[in-house]
This record gives C-alpha cells, structure tokens and sequence, in this order.
C-alpha cells in the first residue's frame, strides 16, 4: 500500500467516524480543536546515538461522555491528529482513530472504562504507516472531591507497512490527580510496557544485528533499524488549566527508559498543548 491510498483510506476512516456523532445528542457530546509543540530527544529510539527532535501539530476530537446517571453508559471517541518535526522530516504523520466503548459506574466514586480502539497512521516515511487496533480499559477511583487515582491497561498490536516498524504491546500504568482549583489540576502516572520496539543501532556489533530477524537500513534515521522486544518503564506528569469555559492549555513531561538485548535507551518528551472545546 503507497502513501496515496493510505491517505484515501484515511479520509475514508474519518468520515465513517464522524458519522456516530450526527446521532448523538448535543448536549452529551463536545468538539476540542487544539494545538501542541513538543521535543523528544530520542526520536529514532537509538542506543548509542539518540537524536534529539522538536516538533509541532494539532488535533481535532469529538468525544461523547458517558452521563453518569446510569450505572452503564456508553462513550465515544473520533480523533484526527498530525505533527511535523524540525528536523527529521520524514517523521511527519497523521493518524485517524475511533474509539467506541462502554462504562460501567457501580458507585458514584467508581466508574470502569473498556473500549476498543482502531487507527490508521500515514507517515511521511511510508516504511513507518501502518493500521492499528486493540482494546483499552481503565478503572478510576475519586477519593476525595480534590483527589483521585487510577490503574490503565492497553493491548496494540500494530502492521506497518515494512515488518520491522510493526509491533505488539501490553501497556500496564498507575495515575494520580488532583484538582487543585476549578480550573487548575495535575496529574503523576508510571506506565510500564513490554512488547516490540524499532531500535537504531550504528555502533552494534555484527553478531548482535545477526541475531535479530526483523532489521532493515533506514535512510530516515541514517542506521541500522532492528526490532526487537523491549521493557519499558516511564514517568509522567501532567499540569492543566482552564483559562475560561472552553480555552485550555496543558503541560507535559515524561521519562521513559527502554531496556532490551541490544542495551538500554533513555527518552525525554515535553509537550505544550493549548485548545478550544465546543
């Protein structure tokens, strides 16, 4: 599959997803349109050469909330997403995704979140496009009417068009939160991840690219690119503020450490967010 018809069939897959909220009633639903500007200072997920890459983009979401009143209620999400980067400019993207799923509210404290997900990626570097699917579920606790905390688990499997940049990962993670004001809030979370991972690899010996089945030269990231299977682990945290009813802005952090067969690889990613819902 070329980039062309990727796009295509992404048009396809965001006027299907679009159509759910045609039937849903206004006052369930909302819009967000936003912006961001990021860094990531491992970009091609290297072991001994990282490189460092800020980048830019928006989105454009609808989402429909479960309305609490009963015990089960049923969400929605349709997202449309896209960044450029700086300098490795073949990293540009755009993905679609929908999301349907359904919450389960035992207790006004409580609520238990499960839903699907399907996504189709084009990457300027076709090698990278792929479709994805998998299922995620949540389950969060408000302790107080300032704090709550939650535990999340996600299952991906993604084919990319070249087999080395396709994966498959469960996803497990803690999060606490707080709202510190009716406008300002935080959050801190630990994810850990085990699954397949695209390493870059410029200064690994022969013997150990050999053993690796899944590995290819990529002229994006100017290396060796191998997969091979990964644990890791990351820190997050999170600072939101409403600046009125519908402006907003959000500020990110996190720090991931990757730890597999071919050596270790830390990454940092900070990102800057800023958006309207409607």
């Amino acid at each position: 599959m070329d980039n062309g018809v990727l796009w295509r069939s992404l048009l396809l897959f965001a006027v299907v997803a679009s159509l759910p909220a045609l039937l849903v009633a206004q006052g369930e639903a909302s819009w967000e349109a936003s912006g961001h500007v990021g860094f990531d200072s491992n970009v091609n997920l290297s072991v001994d050469d990282p490189q460092g890459d800020g980048y830019f983009g928006g989105a454009v979401v609808f989402q429909r909330d479960p309305s609490h009143e009963s015990r089960l209620d049923w969400s929605l999400e349709a997202s449309l997403r896209g960044s450029v980067f700086a300098e490795t400019e073949d990293l540009a993207y755009a993905t679609v995704e929908l999301a349907p799923g359904l919450a389960y509210i035992p207790h006004y404290r409580w609520a238990l979140n499960v839903s699907p997900f399907a996504e189709a990626k084009a990457v300027r570097d076709r090698d990278q496009s792929a479709l994805s699917y998998g299922i995620a579920a949540s389950l969060e606790e408000r302790i107080s009417d300032r704090w709550y905390a939650g535990q999340s688990y996600v299952y991906r499997v993604s084919r990319a068009e070249v087999e080395t940049y396709s994966f498959s990962e469960h996803l497990f993670g803690l999060f606490v939160g707080a709202s510190w004001t009716e406008r300002l809030s935080s959050e801190v979370g630990y994810i850990y991840s085990r699954g397949d991972s695209f390493r870059t690899v410029s200064t690994a010996s022969g013997e150990s690219l050999r053993r690796e089945r899944h590995r290819r030269y990529s002229d994006t990231f100017g290396g060796e690119v191998v997969r091979e299977k990964v644990d890791r682990h990351a820190a997050t945290v999170r600072f939101g503020i409403g600046w009125t009813g519908s402006l907003f802005s959000q500020v990110s952090y996190e720090f991931a450490v990757l730890n597999g067969d071919l050596g270790s690889a830390e990454c940092h990613n900070g990102l800057f967010a800023t958006g309207l819902r409607f």
